[in-house]
């Protein structure tokens, strides 16, 4: 099932951020698992898919819209 939402945060040093998800809820992500060749800014809106890891809810398959 693929999800939407909004980029609330992303650190370039890191390569990691969280996506506000249009259903409630935050998830983060990493940039490798972003299908685009430029990095995320914050208020980019999404779609993704849930990975749901030993680490917990994480972003997978983001695209932007």
């Amino acid at each position: 099932m693929v999800h939407t939402g909004i980029v609330r945060s992303f650190s370039s040093e890191t390569r990691q951020g969280v996506i506000t998800c249009d259903l409630g809820g935050d998830v983060h992500f990493s940039a490798e698992h972003v299908h685009c060749k430029k990095l995320p800014q914050t208020g980019y809106m999404v779609e993704f898919k849930y990975d749901e890891s030993a680490a917990g809810m994480w972003a997978m398959d983001i695209r932007f819209l």
